[in-house]
């Protein structure tokens, strides 16, 4: 629980560990909840509902959810995967099947989607001046495809790149340079390759490509619109097909979205007339 965002959470203190969250030191201070409590659930579908009604919101988004909290609350990876569980289906009961329940999952290689039909994924890199590493992308990959198997109606998948940051931006949120780093060919190259496989694999997928967290103080997740957000080739004919390891498409009315996460390129097969090379790490 973190009381920095300017309001107080009515009876939260019943729930207060004797321990700190522990994150990076820019978001404050914040204090760890007892979500093992026997009144947690109640107490927390109570004011979720309030803050719904309030807000006239279709869903909630559950932050960290993952079973590593072990270190900020001692509790083992069992326990947190079961009161994740029994959080999720209290939502899920006084809510209803049509109201969204998604989870910040960032990877998904540490997490379950049971009960949620949503999820956010925010990946991280341990270097702002790298780009996404191929492990990184092919845990992605393996991701996607679980959560499209596996997540409910509708299938949300809202997935946020971290770019590779090679101007120093200090408490700068916006300038020429730091735009034109936003859009360095590498940059675009990696964005092109993550919004291709988020959109191809799943359902319904939203992309965004921004901002370290800590390339900046001024806030987190800044980016640009890049220009190839924008296109229209229709509503899909068919859902994700694999072409080989690391390579897939997904057929459109007007055209096709597909990638390659590999480093060699791969030629794929349109028609009997119309071979199409895409190269190595992109979409």
């Amino acid at each position: 629980y973190n009381s920095n965002h300017g309001h107080h959470t009515p009876g939260v203190e019943q729930f207060y560990l004797k321990r700190t969250w522990r994150h990076d030191a820019e978001y404050g201070n914040s204090v760890t909840l007892d979500y093992a409590n026997p009144n947690f659930n109640a107490w927390y579908v109570n004011l979720v509902d309030a803050r719904v009604r309030k807000s006239s919101a279709d869903g909630i988004m559950l932050d960290w959810w993952h079973d590593g909290h072990y270190h900020s609350n001692g509790f083992s990876k069992n326990k947190v995967r079961k009161h994740r569980h029994l959080l999720s289906a209290s939502l899920r009961k006084h809510f209803g099947e049509n109201f969204i329940i998604m989870g910040n999952v960032n990877y998904g290689d540490n997490t379950d989607v049971k009960n949620l039909n949503g999820v956010f994924m925010e990946l991280g890199k341990t270097n702002s001046k790298s780009l996404h590493s191929n492990n990184e992308i092919l845990k992605t990959e393996r991701a996607l495809i679980r959560f499209q198997k596996e997540l409910r109606p509708p299938k949300i998948v809202a997935m946020l790149g971290k770019r590779q940051t090679l101007v120093e931006m200090g408490s700068r949120r916006h300038s020429p340079q730091i735009n034109k780093d936003r859009n360095s060919k590498a940059n675009r190259r990696m964005a092109k390759l993550l919004l291709a496989m988020t959109v191809s694999i799943v359902d319904n997928g939203y992309f965004m490509y921004g901002d370290n967290n800590e390339d900046t103080s001024d806030g987190d997740h800044g980016h640009i619109i890049y220009d190839f957000y924008s296109f229209d080739i229709g509503k899909p004919t068919g859902g994700y097909e694999k072409l080989a390891n690391g390579v897939g498409i997904k057929q459109h009315q007007k055209g096709f979205i597909a990638y390659n996460r590999n480093s060699r390129p791969h030629t794929i097969n349109l028609d009997s007339n119309v071979n199409l090379v895409i190269e190595g790490t992109s979409g």
